[in-house]
């Protein structure tokens, strides 16, 4: 029922009032790389199992992205745990950024909820506006397709040390920031067609 809403009724709004502000929708998420995730993919001889080669060393980073349906990427990549602090030093370097008002979709993370993240945001209602997607619903945010994309590609780079898993995150990423008709073909999956428009 609640996912129901949010395409029949709560989306629709915030993308008629979009227009009105002649703002941005973006939509916002978070992820983990690890050293050690067997995402990559590789061969062997008939009848030998395949062995993804990677580091006997564990060690990871966190990438935080936020798209539009009109191909635009912005990104930050960090270390530790994903705070109410973490978000709003990437969300006050996006209303810096941007010369538009931003309609900010994002999931139910308790980061989100913060009361420190709240007044922040309810001193900038003109920069600004965060939307709840409904819960237990990942697949209605298209930046969950960016976070696949990211690791398929990072783990085929076999970090050896953190800063080379921070590195090819971020060269990654600034590589689709270049390519805004694949950032936009994140749309086309089925669950996350609606907010294409």
């Amino acid at each position: 029922q609640a996912v129901a809403e949010w395409l029949e009724v709560t989306y629709p709004a915030i993308a008629a009032q979009a227009k009105r502000d002649k703002a941005i929708v973006l939509w916002l998420d978070q992820t983990g790389l690890r050293s050690d995730a067997a995402v990559g993919t590789t061969w062997a001889p008939v009848g030998q199992t395949p062995v993804v080669a990677k580091t006997g060393r564990r060690f990871g980073v966190n990438v935080m992205a936020a798209i539009s349906n009109k191909g635009e990427l912005y990104f930050t990549c960090y270390h530790g745990s994903f705070t109410g602090g973490v978000l709003l030093t990437f969300l006050a370097r996006l209303t810096r950024h941007l010369d538009r008002k931003i309609h900010l979709i994002v999931d139910g993370h308790p980061a989100h909820r913060r009361i420190m993240v709240r007044d922040w945001l309810a001193e900038r209602t003109s920069d600004i506006e965060m939307h709840f997607l409904p819960g237990y619903a990942p697949e209605l945010n298209p930046v969950e397709l960016l976070n696949h994309d990211v690791k398929h590609h990072v783990a085929q780079a076999r970090p050896a040390i953190p800063t080379d898993l921070a590195t090819a995150a971020s060269r990654h990423l600034r590589r689709r920031q270049n390519q805004p008709a694949t950032v936009k073909a994140f749309f086309g999956k089925p669950e996350v067609r609606y907010a294409a428009q």
